[in-house]
């Protein structure tokens, strides 16, 4: 059994053996994504404990859980942008509950009501939920610079903001920004970033993530790499059914 890298690979190694390209297979080289972006390992196991590998498409919201952050409305376009394109796709909202005020506890088990009413419980992800026998996880800096390299789009629906630092965040890391549209965001994002309106519905804000992100090549090759060739793609589809194949 013969075995090369790519197609045009193997016609060359069965036209210069004189061999069917049938009897030649093909085996793409693959990519750690983990170690290219040196993830911590709160990243790492955050990643498994939430199977963000199996994500089509990953929105992060950083922000503390508060009312004034708006969160209801992403968790719902997250929704109808689910509904509206058969995507994986998800949320991360990497803060814990606003400690200034105690109702922010019982505005996060609204959102958490929702999460289930909407059947996003494997798909909206409050990473304060995942903190082991040490107490609620809340991600350090280093931890959420991979959340932005991670992630396909910042998502921030927020009602009022003095400033908007995660769209300054999000710029350095090469993220497209969806946010709505106040006087704070609109002088820091300015013509750079996917604006809608305070009284958007969640199908708008989906079908704005949709539209901007579904035909950007960067979003499609990418996405395309992690599906199909990280290492344990390709050895799961190629590796394994090669070696059981010469086997059998």
């Amino acid at each position: 059994m013969h075995v090369t890298v790519s197609q045009s690979r193997r016609d060359q190694l069965a036209s210069l053996y004189g061999i069917a390209r049938e009897s030649v297979r093909v085996v793409p080289p693959g990519v750690d994504a983990a170690a290219f972006w040196h993830w911590t390992e709160t990243t790492r196991r955050t990643v498994e404990a939430c199977r963000l590998w199996d994500a089509d498409l990953i929105l992060l919201l950083p922000a503390r859980i508060t009312r004034r952050k708006n969160v209801q409305l992403a968790v719902r376009a997250l929704a109808s942008l689910r509904n509206s394109t058969g995507l994986d796709a998800r949320l991360i909202v990497t803060g814990p509950p606003g400690a200034h005020n105690p109702s922010n506890a019982a505005y996060l088990a609204r959102l958490q009501a929702l999460r289930a009413e909407l059947g996003l419980d494997e798909a909206v992800h409050f990473l304060y939920e995942l903190g082991a026998g040490e107490g609620p996880l809340v991600p350090d800096e280093a931890t959420l610079t991979d959340l932005f390299l991670l992630a396909d789009g910042l998502l921030f629906p927020s009602l009022d903001e003095g400033f908007g630092i995660p769209l300054l965040e999000a710029g350095l890391a090469r993220l497209p920004v969806f946010c709505s549209d106040i006087p704070p965001l609109r002088a820091t994002g300015q013509s750079d970033v996917y604006y809608f309106s305070m009284d958007a519905t969640p199908e708008a804000v989906a079908d704005l993530v949709a539209d901007t992100l579904l035909v950007d090549p960067t979003f499609c090759l990418r996405r395309r790499v992690l599906s199909c060739y990280r290492w344990e793609h390709i050895l799961r589809d190629h590796l394994i059914p090669l070696i059981e194949g010469t086997q059998g």
